[in-house]
């Protein structure tokens, strides 16, 4: 079985933020479910989300439960991430011109844009893999109260 799985490569181009630029989408509609949610947009009070930042969430995989754990708790414990949440999945992908299926686990990292680099860092210096997958994607939208949750447990930068 291959140690580096589907995504392993960076797909997104370098930026000035995070390492990695993405489109930037405007909700047009209201979110599923109905509930009250807080776009995150430059229209609505910028100083505001200026003072916050942006919200991201970073997407990586590894090939064992307790690397998962243990990127896990590093990220929380150095507070650049404020939750991160570890489900198994299984991969498809080709990996040095051969087509794998392997089972990972998938960490999904809520943090701020302004702390991708180091998230990548901690990443990078704990994954087995050799080319380890970094996916950032904004969040849009959330609860208030969780966001506000959000920025009280993560580093201020």
């Amino acid at each position: 079985m291959a140690h580096s799985p589907a995504g392993r490569r960076r797909i997104a181009q370098p930026s000035s933020g995070c390492g990695y630029s993405y489109v930037r989408m405007r909700p047009e509609r209201a979110f599923p479910g109905g509930k009250a949610m807080t776009p995150i947009s430059k229209e609505k009070n910028q100083k505001e989300q200026e003072a916050m930042g942006i919200y991201v969430q970073v997407s990586t995989t590894v090939d064992a439960e307790a690397d998962a754990a243990k990127i896990a708790g590093a990220l929380v414990e150095k507070r650049l991430a404020g939750c991160v949440q570890i489900t198994p999945i299984t991969s498809i992908y080709r990996w040095q011109g051969k087509i794998e299926t392997a089972g990972e686990w998938r960490l999904c990292i809520k943090t701020r844009e302004n702390l991708c680099k180091e998230v990548e860092q901690a990443i990078a210096a704990l994954s087995s893999y050799s080319v380890p997958e970094v996916i950032v994607t904004p969040i849009l939208g959330g609860s208030k109260a969780y966001l506000d949750w959000l920025e009280g447990e993560i580093l201020k930068k």
